[in-house]
């Protein structure tokens, strides 16, 4: 029986990068593992009942994530759960969305949404460890810059070490672009990482300017889209945890 880790994915960045993650872990576990199985590190199988169009219903199982999807935007979750990979799928049920956003606002993450929401979400990540016959800690993905990914990531973080103070803490933060868009990226930078300094085990970080270089030079992408930069960092994140 093998340990269990769910992973919190907060904001556009943290959703899109766990995504490329566990994409890329479910890859290299299906070829390596007899039968194409996935470990239960990441994943858990879950029984649904199922019905065709002739509402014959039978039992069906799938292979589904051992995440919590957060944002304060609904549009990046939907299209998570709606594009499944062909390994394993997301359990809507795991997913925390609100309509307002967080416009990059640090404060309105972490004390408006994170006292707002912060029980709501816990909730969820509760039901989420229920399902870990072994539960072993959290990784944590997050964007350093935004609103949701920094502030509401941060309060997150420290929500978790306060209720599962037993299991490990990890946190993944992507830094920012030096001249990036978000004028306020080097506050939210310096407020987040002050608070995960207190509460977190480990502090992973991934610099945005690296993975653009690395695509650019390394791999001849001279216009790396977003996908392109999440694979790199995901590679380079399942090498240290698989």
């Amino acid at each position: 029986m093998s340990s269990s880790v769910v992973c919190l994915q907060v904001g556009q960045c943290g959703i899109q990068l766990g995504s490329s993650l566990l994409e890329t872990v479910a890859e290299e576990q299906s070829q390596v593992n007899a039968g194409g199985e996935l470990s239960e590190t990441f994943f858990r199988k879950q029984r649904f009942v199922a019905s065709d169009s002739y509402t014959m219903k039978g039992v069906v199982e799938k292979t589904l994530a051992r995440s919590v999807l957060v944002d304060m935007e609904p549009k990046v979750i939907a299209s998570t759960v709606r594009n499944d990979s062909p390994l394993f799928g997301v359990d809507p049920r795991s997913c925390f969305a609100k309509q307002s956003g967080s416009g990059n606002n640090w404060a309105r993450g972490f004390f408006d949404y994170g006292s707002s929401y912060g029980d709501d979400i816990l909730d969820k990540v509760r039901r989420e460890v229920e399902k870990c016959d072994m539960f072993r800690g959290f990784l944590v993905m997050q964007s350093l810059a935004g609103g949701t990914g920094s502030g509401l990531g941060a309060r997150v973080a420290q929500l978790l070490k306060d209720d599962f103070q037993s299991n490990f803490l990890v946190n993944h933060c992507v830094w920012p672009y030096e001249s990036g868009e978000v004028i306020v990226q080097n506050y939210n930078t310096l407020l987040t990482l002050s608070h995960l300094h207190e509460c977190s085990d480990g502090i992973i970080v991934t610099e945005n300017e690296s993975l653009l270089q690395t695509c650019q030079r390394r791999l001849d992408i001279p216009r790396p889209t977003f996908h392109d930069l999440n694979k790199v960092a995901a590679k380079a994140l399942a090498s240290v945890l698989i």
